[in-house]
């Protein structure tokens, strides 16, 4: 009877290890098809209701102070985004306009991005007071996204900040200076 048991036991042991071993097999070859889905959709058209994921790396020249900007990754995701977004939440010293170009040059949709190279952290100090302080950085990433119901060809930046003057904040007018145009695809 222990013999029995003992080959009872042994073939249960080898029938899931056969049966993990097909499990494995199967699932590594899903990322692949996966994987290969994604490239045939990216070669064709894009599907009517997509999302665009852009990082784009901008740095600052320390000497000239100009900035230049490089496209770093772009995603094409099939879906929809929740609520459209209203741009940085106001940690930054300058804002960058984002305007998202068709292939005719003109502007399809626009964002108001906080500048990442101009952060503004937020801390308390020992006194327990809360306080702001702008420390600036010679590189950083500015990632974005946008709904893209269209053809997409282009990004445009262009640095916003308020003109010097001693007037009023709210009179001053928004001075703007062209940082790059970023060709999305060939």
């Amino acid at each position: 009877m222990n013999t029995d048991y003992s080959f009872a036991l042994r073939t249960l042991l080898r029938i899931s290890i056969i049966a993990l071993a097909m499990l494995m097999l199967t699932d590594c070859k899903a990322p692949e098809q996966t994987t290969k889905d994604a490239t045939t959709q990216r070669a064709d058209t894009p599907p009517q209701d997509s999302i665009l994921f852009l990082t784009i790396t901008l740095k600052k020249d320390s000497v000239t102070k100009a900035v230049s900007a490089g496209l770093k990754d772009v995603m094409l995701v099939a879906g929809t985004m929740k609520k459209s977004r209203v741009g940085g939440v106001g940690h930054s010293a300058s804002r960058l306009l984002v305007s998202y170009l068709d292939d005719r040059g003109s502007v399809v949709d626009s964002t108001l991005e906080d500048n990442p190279l101009e952060p503004i952290h937020e801390f308390v100090n020992e006194q327990n007071h809360y306080e702001k302080q702008y420390i600036p950085v010679w590189e950083a990433y500015l990632p974005l996204r946008v709904q893209r119901r269209e053809a997409l060809s282009a990004v445009r930046l262009e640095h916003w900040e308020q003109a010097d003057s001693k007037e009023s904040q709210k009179e001053l007018p928004l001075r703007r200076t062209h940082i790059a145009t970023i060709l999305l695809r060939k």
